[in-house]
């Protein structure tokens, strides 16, 4: 559209009206548009009988530009506004009509979306010196950026607001501008340990958590700083802190933010961990240096572990074993039965341990003891043997 008008056209934007009709020195919708010409904002305008004649050359660009969602919405070409009427462009005519036929409803602001824009619009009559109606201008501009970047903020926003991580603001005088509910909520889990009652802490300035407010001062000062973690200690309460700059959009650094995790039962069930594991050490190191021979079976009866005492052993009678000593372990212990069904049997119900029994390899006899083995939540999961060879004393008790 913009690039087919003459250049009388561009001063002269009412073909389909003649000027020469109107009585001279009378106000015509021409005559008044005209003052719009040169105005930097976009401006249509429309006959009584409600048909777009008229849009200034800022209205042709931002028409131009929202072409796209003119033409899948509508199926009207950038070329094909003028001319026509507005009605094209709305669900509800009748409704439109009721509105502009009533002069008390004029001026009018209204939010039109289409696609993915967005317009506002300021709609006017426009009156000759009788009253008379001339027809309507429609001033508009296209808000569908700054609407997208609001939609994205809110979304931001919302995320923050509903986000289960504890978070809050501070600008750059450090006072706290924004706490949001899980923070808020996390604070009176710990406010008979706040310096100041919950209810004040926003609009305080964060000083109030720290002996020397002068450090965190120099410290926030300077962006570069930042990201930066630290843990801090609320009354009874450890928390993990993880701290960083807030910018403007125009890169300018406005503030801090942080985010806190109380850590206090994680601390205190890693501690716990760590004493089960020293225990645990401390368990290993007992059975791997023990004298006694210690062999554990799976519930499957595949042997998963033996100590060095127990190979030890084992090399002793090694021409004695159905199976290399280096194959026994992850072999099965059925491999030392005669009757593996019954082991089977017997070690399938851990109600049967302990167990003591003796049993005879080659020329070597020796006491078998065997336990249950159960995990942290009491499910049995395998059982454990010692054996000790006994063929010397009980030659030697056969000589007494």
């Amino acid at each position: 559209m913009a690039n087919e008008r003459t250049d009388q056209d561009q001063f002269s934007p009412f073909g389909s009206i003649d000027a020469d009709a109107a009585d001279v020195g009378a106000p015509t919708l021409e005559t008044m548009c005209h003052a719009y010409d040169f105005v930097r904002t976009p401006i249509i305008a429309a006959t009584p009988d409600l048909t777009l004649v008229y849009a200034n050359e800022v209205a042709v660009e931002a028409i131009t530009g929202v072409e796209a969602d003119l033409q899948e919405q509508f199926g009207v070409g950038a070329d094909d506004v003028l001319g026509a009427s507005i009605h094209r462009f709305h669900r509800n005519p009748a409704k439109i009509e009721a509105i502009l036929n009533n002069p008390k409803a004029l001026p009018r602001q209204a939010t039109c979306t289409f696609g993915s824009t967005t317009l506002e619009t300021d709609i006017s009559r426009i009156d000759g010196a009788g009253g008379e109606l001339l027809g309507y201008v429609v001033g508009f501009s296209d808000v569908s950026e700054s609407q997208r970047l609001a939609e994205a903020a809110m979304k931001a926003q919302n995320i923050v607001e509903n986000a289960p991580t504890n978070i809050m603001m501070a600008n750059r005088d450090l006072v706290i501008e924004y706490m949001n509910p899980a923070m808020v909520k996390s604070l009176e889990r710990i406010k008979e340990h706040l310096p100041i009652p919950l209810e004040e802490v926003l609009g305080a300035n964060i000083d109030i958590f720290h002996t020397d407010p002068s450090h965190q001062r120099r410290f926030l000062a300077d962006d570069s700083n930042l990201p930066h973690s630290a843990t801090i200690q609320i009354g009874p309460e450890t928390a993990d802190l993880d701290m960083a700059a807030i910018y403007d959009s125009d890169g300018n650094y406005v503030g801090a933010m942080a985010t806190w995790e109380f850590v206090t039962e994680k601390l205190a069930r890693e501690a716990e961990m760590a004493a089960t594991a020293l225990e645990a050490a401390k368990s290993q190191n007992i059975v791997e240096n023990a004298p006694t021979n210690i062999m554990m079976a799976n519930r499957d009866l595949v042997i998963e572990y033996m100590n060095p005492a127990m190979v030890k052993s084992l090399e002793k009678i090694a021409e004695h074993l159905p199976i290399p000593v280096e194959e026994v372990l992850g072999a099965n212990i059925d491999i030392f039965h005669t009757n593996p069904s019954h082991q089977r049997r017997f070690l399938a119900d851990d109600s049967n341990l302990p167990h003591s029994a003796r049993l005879q390899i080659g020329p070597e006899t020796a006491d078998l003891e065997m336990a249950a083995i159960y995990d942290p939540d009491g499910n049995y999961v395998g059982a454990m043997a010692t054996w000790e060879f006994v063929t010397e004393k009980l030659a030697l008790e056969a000589t007494q």
